[in-house]
């Protein structure tokens, strides 16, 4: 099963998403970071949702798939905006660089071999050898 985790009513899911619902208990240990270089604007949390405080009251937004001229390119993406240009943002790379120290020497990989599970307990972190 994979974990996108998108805040819709059961009607209002698109048909190719494979949804494992959020249990309590991990809606209550649910954490939220700001995403560098949108720090006060959006945030993260360890569940992979992205929240945003752009308006009045915050929401979380729509996690979509990552489409190149019309092909499907594998993994999601969620629309961020920025001094007025908005561009699609991979979830394993904010997932990652939220969360993480980053280093150009590290790396990660998905526990469940699911690259689309971007919970962050799904995210295994090793280092690059240097040559």
């Amino acid at each position: 099963m994979k974990y996108l985790s998108i805040d819709m009513s059961d009607s209002m899911k698109p048909d190719w998403v494979e949804y494992d619902p959020i249990t309590k208990k991990e809606y209550d240990n649910e954490r939220w970071v700001d995403i560098p270089e949108y720090d006060g604007v959006y945030k993260i949390s360890n569940l992979a949702r992205v929240k945003s405080f752009k308006r009045k009251e915050p929401h979380i937004m729509t996690i979509s798939r990552s489409y190149y001229h019309g092909e499907y390119q594998g993994g999601h993406v969620v629309k961020l905006s920025k001094d007025g240009t908005q561009l699609d943002k991979e979830m394993s790379r904010l997932m990652f660089n939220s969360f993480f120290n980053v280093d150009d020497f590290i790396t990660y990989s998905f526990k469940d071999g699911d690259d689309s599970n971007y919970r962050l307990s799904n995210f295994e972190i090793s280092t690059k050898l240097m040559e």
